[in-house]
């Protein structure tokens, strides 16, 4: 299990609201037969790429992020840390600041950056899109953060074995897991509300929505060891999760959430309110209130094909989307493991943990 929460900033500023050509050829025939009065929309922000990232800096540094592990600015990488470098954001940005000339400032698409942090539970991994031009109605700024348990990191040569041993006190009964999982989800939680506090505080926003959840990967077969599961270490830079992206140093952090399933399967362990994720990062299904037993499940079982277990499941697989899905799911609601009240993108907000802290969850729907 790792939580990943997602920030949607909206800043106080004026935007531009420009006409642009319809992608579909229906759209596309009203575009001219009606001289474009029949036209999609696209919002403009007028910030420059340094104002924006000199506010960002401003919230990271009250909150003691200093580490920078990625700056790209449209597809370009700027900086790019692959030795684990410590204390380098203001050094970068300052850099960046200095070489970035006015036409590049003011013209940009799309800026990232990559940073992480770490406390005494957690250790982060956050990322930040900026988005100069965006659909209407979207925020320009997402900040995706991934909290990996810090002290169920692997240790160079550790084996699957050693870290199930360490990890059996979580799952030793059903009482144990959920006062484990309640705990870290509350100061995951205190985390991403303190993000979004500073963030209300340090830059003029309209509106910051929040979420939060919880993740159980589902690997697709069994690891031995952690030097194993480095060297397939997966990498998909289309995953909202940054912990997908192939970043330094988060092999050995990772590796305990590829031993989760299994260890809820073997424990009979209860999963609710959490979200199934591939290895490659995508969302498989959401288990809602009530749950299901893991023993039960062969989805939780990596010593079975994987396959088998989707099949087992009902689950389909689009290779050209990355998606799953499932015989039962409605676009309006969730699969079978759902309390019904809608998935991550419905009208439901079960597995939304900040929803006090989103003004009645703007976030997600609720």
């Amino acid at each position: 299990m790792y939580f990943n929460g997602n920030l949607s900033i909206d800043p106080s500023q004026l935007t531009k609201i420009e006409k642009i050509k319809p992608q579909k050829a229906f759209k596309r025939i009203l575009y001219f037969l009606t001289a474009g009065a029949i036209s999609d929309k696209e919002e403009h922000e007028t910030f420059t790429a340094v104002s924006i990232l000199q506010q960002l800096y401003a919230v990271c540094d009250s909150m003691g992020i200093t580490n920078l592990v990625r700056l790209s600015h449209d597809d370009i990488d700027f900086y790019l840390d692959s030795q684990g470098k410590k204390d380098d954001l203001k050094e970068m940005l300052d850099k960046y600041d200095l070489e970035t000339n006015d036409a590049m400032a003011v013209n940009f698409q799309q800026l990232n950056m990559v940073l992480e942090h770490e406390d005494g539970q957690f250790k982060y991994l956050i990322s930040i899109d900026i988005n100069r031009t965006h659909k209407v109605g979207q925020y320009p700024i997402d900040i995706f953060v991934d909290g990996l348990m810090k002290d169920l990191g692997a240790k160079e040569g550790q084996s699957a074995k050693d870290l199930t041993q360490k990890m059996q006190v979580i799952f030793k009964d059903q009482d144990s897991y959920n006062s484990f999982v309640m705990e870290r989800q509350s100061a995951f939680d205190q985390f991403i509300n303190e993000f979004k506090f500073q963030i209300s505080k340090l830059i003029r926003v309209d509106d910051v929505q929040v979420k939060s959840k919880a993740n159980i990967l589902i690997p697709k077969a069994k690891k031995e060891s952690v030097q194993e599961f480095k060297q397939q270490y997966p990498t998909n830079q289309a995953a909202y999760s940054p912990v997908y992206h192939g970043y330094h140093g988060y092999g050995d952090a990772f590796f305990y959430a590829y031993l989760w399933s299994s260890m809820c399967h073997t424990n009979h362990i209860h999963v609710h309110n959490s979200y199934l994720v591939s290895e490659e990062g995508s969302e498989i299904m959401e288990v809602g209130e009530e749950g299901i037993d893991a023993g039960d499940n062969s989805l939780f079982d990596s010593e079975e094909d994987y396959n088998s277990r989707l099949e087992d499941n009902d689950l389909n697989y689009n290779e050209d989307t990355g998606e799953y899905s499932d015989s039962n799911y409605t676009e309006d609601g969730g699969g079978w493991f759902d309390s019904g009240d809608g998935g991550s993108d419905g009208g439901g907000c079960s597995s939304c943990s900040s929803c006090s802290s989103c003004g009645g969850c703007g976030g997600c729907g609720g």
